[in-house]
Formats: C-alpha cells, sequence, structure tokens
C-alpha cells in the first residue's frame, strides 16, 4: 500500500504490547498502517548511531500519511506540514490509552516511483511513561482508527482556534503527564489537565463538577465527591512538595505507593476519556474554550443543564492494580 511518488511521514514506535495490526491498514484517507520496506536508514547511521538507528529498524508500529508533490527531492515547507501532521497523530496516540511506548520517531521524506523510501528527516519524539505500567491494551484495529481519527479531529479544532485558554492549557498538561516519569508529577498534570475542563476556582467547584460528568461504577453521589475531594487534596499536597507517605498518612511506604499508583491510573483514565470526549464535539470545545464558564458549571451542578459529557471508569481498571517491585 505504500505509495509511489509522493511525500510521507511517519511514526515509527516501539510500544509494549508490540501493535498487532494488519499491514496494511488503511486508517484515514492519505493515513495508513504498515510495515516499511524499502525503508533504508544507512545514511543516517554516522549521524544517530547504531543503538538509534536500531531504534527505529525495529519499530512494531508504523503510521503513514504521504501527499503528492512535484518536488520529491527537496526538503521544504511540505516535509515540515507532513511532519507536523505526524505529530497530530503522535498526540492522538498518547491521549487514547496508548500501549507502552519505548521509543518513537517520526521521519519525513520521499517514496520515488521504484518503491525507494528516501528519509530526509528524523525527530525522536519524547520520552514518556505509562501511567499503567503492565496493563497498557495492544493497539488493535479500532483503537488505531480511533486515533487517526482523533488526529483529524485534533487538527481542525486547533485551525479553527477552537481549543483556547484553559482548555489549550489543560490539554497541554496532560501531554506533560505523559513526560512524568514519578506518581506526583504525573497527578500534578492530569488534576490540572482535568482542571482545563472544570474551570474550578476552589475544591468545592472541583469535586462536584467532576462528579456530573464522572461515573465511577459502584459509587454513590456522596462516595463520587468524596473521591474527587480527595483527589484534590491529593493534587494539593504534592503542589507543597509533600511525599507519598504524606498525602497518604498512616500508610507504609510500600502502602503508599500502591495508593498513589492505583489514583494514578484511575486519574489518567478519567482524563484521557475527558479529553477525547470534548474533542469529538467542536461546539462543546469552542464553549470550554471560552473565557467564563461559571454560570455553564453552575447549572449542570445544580441540574438545570445536562452534563457536556459522561466518561465511566471501571473498578476492575485501577483498584486491584499493583505497581511493579524492583528487583
Amino acid at each position: 500500500m505504500l505509495r509511489t511518488n509522493v511525500k510521507f511521514s511517519c511514526l515509527a514506535a516501539s510500544t509494549v504490547p508490540a501493535a498487532g495490526l494488519p499491514s496494511p491498514l488503511p486508517l484515514a484517507p492519505d493515513v495508513w498502517a504498515e510495515l516499511p520496506s524499502g525503508l533504508d536508514l544507512s545514511v543516517w547511521k554516522e549521524t544517530l548511531g547504531t543503538e538509534q538507528i536500531d531504534q527505529i529498524a525495529n519499530a512494531t508500529l508504523w503510521l503513514w500519511h504521504a501527499a503528492p508533490s512535484a518536488r520529491l527531492e527537496v526538503y521544504d515547507s511540505e516535509n515540515v506540514e507532513l511532519a507536523n501532521r505526524m505529530f497530530g497523530l503522535w498526540r492522538a496516540l498518547l491521549i487514547n490509552r496508548a500501549p507502552a511506548i519505548k521509543s518513537a520517531w517520526v521521519l519525513t521524506g520521499a517514496i520515488r516511483a521504484d518503491g525507494y523510501v528516501q528519509v530526509r528527516s528524523l525527530k525522536k519524539c519524547d520520552i514518556v511513561y505509562s501511567k499503567e505500567r503492565g496493563q497498557e491494551p495492544a493497539l488493535d484495529r479500532d483503537k488505531a482508527v480511533q486515533v487517526a481519527d482523533c488526529a483529524a479531529r485534533l487538527l481542525n479544532l486547533e485551525a479553527a482556534g477552537s481549543i483556547q485558554r484553559r482548555l489549550e492549557r489543560g490539554f497541554a498538561s496532560l501531554l506533560s503527564a505523559t513526560r512524568a516519569a514519578y506518581i506526583d508529577e504525573a497527578i500534578l498534570s492530569l488534576v490540572r489537565a482535568l482542571e482545563g475542563i472544570l474551570h474550578p476556582n476552589n475544591r468545592e467547584q472541583f469535586s462536584k463538577r467532576a462528579a456530573t460528568v464522572v461515573d465511577l461504577h459502584g459509587y454513590g453521589d456522596g462516595e463520587r465527591l468524596k473521591f474527587f475531594e480527595n483527589l484534590y487534596d491529593v493534587r494539593s499536597g504534592f503542589t507543597h512538595a509533600e511525599t507519598l507517605e504524606e498525602v497518604f498518612p498512616g500508610a507504609t511506604p510500600e502502602e503508599a505507593q500502591t495508593l498513589g499508583f492505583r489514583l494514578q491510573i484511575a486519574t489518567y483514565l478519567i482524563v484521557t476519556r475527558a479529553y477525547t470526549a470534548v474533542f469529538s464535539s467542536p461546539e462543546l470545545s469552542r464553549t470550554l474554550s471560552s473565557g467564563s464558564m461559571g454560570e455553564f458549571w453552575g447549572q449542570v451542578v445544580a441540574g438545570k443543564r445536562p452534563p457536556p459529557f459522561v466518561v465511566r471508569l471501571d473498578d476492575s481498571e485501577w483498584r486491584t492494580a499493583d505497581p511493579p517491585r524492583a528487583g
């Protein structure tokens, strides 16, 4: 399915579990998944070194985007635009419960008429850290299509200026959370990301607004509210540089690690599902990008307006998870 006489960008990622996508697999117009053939990286070996070349060559997930060009031999703004689109696909992958990603690269270049894939630029993606650490799902056909669709919607929303103000800063915090190596850093960024949607000014507003749009399986209204009050308190503790043992008083260090790990998973799943729900609606994205949302959320909490979306979280997704142990 690799096109010829086109310029391309592609994402080459090593994932755990390994992607088991059919090859080739169409995902969207001019976007597809396919293991490469005719890809020559030898000219980059001296620049990158063997280890990084091997990262690319051994990638298990290859996502491609192509566009016709009359300037195949020239690296120019067309290549830059294609790379930007692929980084958009990378962001969409990260917010759609991605598998663990060991390494990822974005390549651009041209595919000649004879099928030779000429790579003209390579850029390594930021290192990201799984928030689930061993519970990540594999990237299947349905999820890959969902990622491609999300990437297209993100591109349209940003082009229309529909991700602004607190929503834009919240989205940036969500992406920052994927780069966080430690539980406290991740929860800080994830709660800030949720605030980008909820627009709260205090603990009460945060908790009540979150409780209207998140369905925690088996939790009554009061228990759901308490969950988000606790999440806000944990986040406040981390803001003031408290340790896991301090934000979970009475817990042993090992118990605090487990509690923090489970809360990280729950918050990550809530926030990623919330953002994909928001980005699925251009109207909602525009609304949440406005400057003042007090009346909107006040009506939702009071039951005078239906929740703008509802995301669900099942106990089995986080309540029994155990963090990986050293050794």
